[in-house]
């Protein structure tokens, strides 16, 4: 036993030095911690000799803790150091080489380097231009140091049937930024009444602002959503959830924050009464075309034809109503299901619903279809059609 208890007591003496970089890559004016951390003998010094060589970068606070253990019988000491550094200019900037004595024992730990990239809009997550443009009206926070959000809707106005951009904006200070360990969640709004498409919302800053001498960076979230009456759709509040650590080690705790906006509204008018075709079943729609398809030329009595009517384009694509047809007397129709694809183009939903019908025939001869019609209102042009 003696040998191995004298081995375990030789390893525990050597003190070993190690330090990390909480990121590898950053933006100008973001904070990077720096973590150095030395495990010795409980009764040998430890410091660490000067402040660390810094190129690229700012110090801008440091700390250090200790704890003890005991370990077969002997005690260790673990000394962490922590520097908050700030990235300066773009580049690749480093922190060291990092000399730490121990007792009588000098340990020299190797630079450590950050890839630092400038503020610009090719850092950006990208933004449609129509969103970007929505971004840029959002109101502007006072000049403080405080996170504030708000909802956009896009327009504030519409007939019914119309698409609504619902924009929210959460306006970060860059002090406040930078100390985030993670992403910010942005909750969108409640609605009722309302008909709503989740967009894919940017998982980073989309854009930077300068308000007051102070930097703001700014998340985003998009949905769209079409109302399904006339009247007034309260937008109710967007939410912000994020965690600031208490103290600015990165072993600190974090403490939940969360920044509510003031609710919007939008005003939805009635589609209009001039010029409406007596059949309309208020079908909105724009750069609309209508299709229908016959897998066959002609079918045997008893045998099955397949009809496809496809409408398409711009709009709330899940609530189109299906077509009318006038179906000959001597065929029967059955409905076979119905399919639709939805996408945002440029911002805007759109997409196709196709109608399926099986049809047989009750007896041999020729069978005219009337050709179906599809009256609908076109929000871009403001006509029927």
């Amino acid at each position: 036993m003696t040998p191995l208890l004298f081995a375990l007591v030789l390893v525990v003496q050597q003190p070993q030095a190690e330090a990390e970089l909480d990121r590898t890559v950053a933006e100008v004016g973001e904070d990077i911690v720096l973590s150095v951390t030395v495990n010795a003998l409980g009764s040998q010094s430890v410091e660490i000799v000067g402040q660390p060589p810094l190129d690229g970068l700012q110090l801008r606070g440091s700390n250090q803790s200790s704890t003890l253990r005991v370990d077969g019988g002997t005690g260790v000491r673990t000394s962490v150091w922590e520097y908050t550094l700030r990235a300066l200019t773009p580049g690749r900037a480093t922190v060291g080489p990092i000399r730490v004595r121990v007792g009588v024992e000098e340990l020299r730990i190797g630079a450590l380097s950050v890839d630092v990239h400038a503020v610009d809009a090719a850092s950006r997550e990208a933004v449609d231009a129509r969103i970007s443009a929505i971004v840029d009206r959002a109101p502007a926070p006072d000049g403080s140091n405080e996170v504030l959000v708000s909802v956009v809707p896009s327009p504030a106005t519409i007939v019914l049937g119309e698409q609504v951009d619902l924009v929210v904006v959460a306006w970060f200070p860059r002090d406040i930024r930078t100390r985030l360990r993670t992403r910010p969640t942005l909750t969108p709004p409640e609605l009722q009444g309302a008909w709503s498409y989740a967009q894919t919302s940017a998982l980073g800053v989309v854009a930077t602002r300068e308000v007051r001498g102070r930097l703001y960076d700014l998340f985003v979230h998009h949905q769209v959503v079409f109302p399904l009456t006339a009247g007034t759709l309260d937008v109710g509040p967007a939410r912000v959830f994020f965690s600031l650590p208490i103290r600015q080690s990165i072993l600190s705790r974090a403490q939940a924050r969360e920044v509510e906006s003031r609710p919007a509204s939008v005003l939805v008018l009635a589609q209009p009464e001039a010029n409406r075709p007596a059949s309309f079943n208020g079908i909105s729609v724009s750069n609309a075309e209508f299709t229908v398809s016959v897998d066959t030329g002609g079918f045997a009595n008893g045998e099955v034809a397949t009809v496809r009517a496809t409408l398409s384009g711009a709009g709330n694509v899940a609530l189109w109503p299906e077509p009318t047809i006038d179906w000959p007397v001597g065929l029967r129709v059955y409905p076979a299901g119905v399919s639709l694809q939805v996408d945002a183009d440029s911002g805007l939903v759109r997409g196709s619903k196709t109608f399926t019908y099986v049809l047989t025939a009750d007896s041999v001869g020729r069978f005219t279809v009337p050709a179906p019609r599809v009256p609908y209102y076109d929000g871009v042009r403001k006509r029927y059609g």
